[in-house]
């Protein structure tokens, strides 16, 4: 949008969560309201910021966290709701009910991140809906030369859809048929939430051969350590899109996912773990995948001892996996997608 402004005639600001933007060229109004998502911020962003103009705000977060937007959209002349949904499950029917269902019917326009998403959103709304990946920056996301690969990563937030339970037990099976071969990273945001990872890491044994980092690392450490890694697991029992999926491929990385969800769109299929079954979860019987660590440990075994032997091949592969979500190559289908729809 920045870099498009000039062309499609607009001014943007960003309404953060956490951060401050310090360091970007748009001006950037830090939510204060966390607990309300947004909801007391929004109206005086919009009356300080729209000034009376029409114009879009657009949400990029979790439908059921986004309810309020269009509430506040529809009392300001001119102004439109967008949403750009990452939509990691689906229910019985094939798509959602409760909040995020009557949250998504609000909105003026809806992209999905991919075709998963998209058939889902389809039948919530009863009509097609347009989807768009999301880019990475490929000139920074790429293996760091030199780098000694001894790890085997997962990159993933501390909630119950990330099944950490899972990778510690594909992890200390890999352990127990090669000791010593790789140690075991994992990065998340807490030690303690869903999961405990002390706990974790005591029921199945692990003491020097596993590396925890928490929130608050920076990109280029990030890149270091995906760049050392000979394979990935991205535990999330569904993903919306999967950021760590394409960091991890860009820097060289095999990632092994579950064939389920968006994040499946993103993974090559050798490396997608078929699930053992299946189970329906939370209020509104969202339909997740139940995984099986010794076929999760199988995939990660292949990947991992591949990219052992063919180590240039392997990170040309992956780097070609994620070729097609660079900026250079998405930039104008963004474009037009804004272009239709402030002409409309």
């Amino acid at each position: 949008l920045w870099r498009w402004r000039a062309k499609l005639g607009v001014d943007v600001v960003q309404l953060g969560l956490g951060w401050d933007g310090s360091s970007w060229p748009w001006p950037v109004h830090r939510i204060q309201d966390e607990a309300e998502w947004a909801n007391l911020d929004l109206p005086g962003v919009i009356q300080s910021y729209f000034r009376g103009r029409p114009g879009v705000v657009l949400s990029i977060w979790d439908p059921h966290r986004c309810f309020y937007i269009p509430t506040w959209t529809q009392q300001f002349d001119g102004v439109k709701a967008w949403g750009y949904f990452p939509i990691d499950s689906e229910g019985r029917q094939g798509g959602f009910g409760g909040p995020a269902a009557a949250a998504v019917k609000q909105y003026d326009r809806v992209l999905a991140y991919g075709p998963f998403g998209a058939r889902v959103l389809r039948n919530v709304l009863e009509k097609p809906v347009d989807w768009l990946p999301h880019g990475i920056d490929l000139n920074f996301w790429s293996p760091v030369p030199g780098a000694a690969r001894k790890l085997i990563g997962c990159v993933a937030a501390n909630q119950t859809r990330k099944d950490l339970a899972v990778t510690f037990e594909a992890w200390a099976l890999l352990r127990d048929r090669h000791p010593g071969r790789w140690t075991y990273w994992l990065h998340t945001d807490r030690e303690v939430e869903a999961w405990s990872v002390p706990e974790l890491a005591l029921e199945h044994g692990f003491k020097n051969d596993l590396l925890v980092t928490l929130a608050g690392v920076d990109d280029a450490t990030m890149r270091g350590l995906y760049s050392q890694c000979v394979a990935t697991f991205a535990p999330g029992l569904g993903e919306g899109f999967g950021y760590p999926i394409i960091e991890s491929l860009a820097c060289g990385a095999p990632v092994v996912h579950v064939d389920y969800g968006g994040g499946a769109e993103l993974t090559p299929a050798q490396w997608r773990v078929i699930e053992a079954a299946w189970r329906l979860e939370g209020l509104y019987l969202q339909k997740r995948p139940v995984l099986d660590p010794e076929a999760v440990a199988w995939r990660l075994e292949q990947a991992a001892t591949w990219h052992e032997k063919e180590g240039k091949l392997a990170e040309a592969y992956c780097r070609g996996a994620v070729a097609h979500l660079s900026w250079e190559a998405i930039d104008r289908r963004w474009f037009s997608w804004f272009k239709r729809g402030l002409t409309t």
